[in-house]
């Protein structure tokens, strides 16, 4: 497993997604959930291909973000220990969006 943060902190917040990708880019944590995979397929796309669609493709990536709240337990549990904190806390345009708490 990789560790991302060895020394333990009460929590780690993600300001955006791109700062979640930017986590999951050296790992292989992706590959845990279909959600995660999702959002990491979604977000790595929004450069690629055509100009024109890219506003559509930063709302799949969004979408996508948004939905990794539905991760399983053990999947939320291997992103606190990558992290090495008991509260994840995930946000988008300066708003809390969801939290994965210390009960996971």
């Amino acid at each position: 497993m990789y560790i991302y943060n060895m020394e333990f902190r009460e929590e780690h917040v993600f300001e955006n997604m791109q700062e979640f990708y930017d986590f999951l880019l050296p790992t292989t944590l992706e590959n845990l959930e279909p959600r995660l995979a999702t959002f990491y397929a979604a977000f790595e796309g929004i450069g690629k291909g055509c100009k024109c669609n890219k506003k559509k493709k930063i709302e799949h990536a969004k979408m996508a973000y948004i939905d990794i709240k539905n991760i399983n337990d053990g999947t939320q549990y291997a992103l606190k220990n990558a992290l090495n904190v008991a509260v994840i806390i995930f946000k988008q345009d300066n708003q809390e969006i969801f939290r994965f708490d210390q009960d996971t």
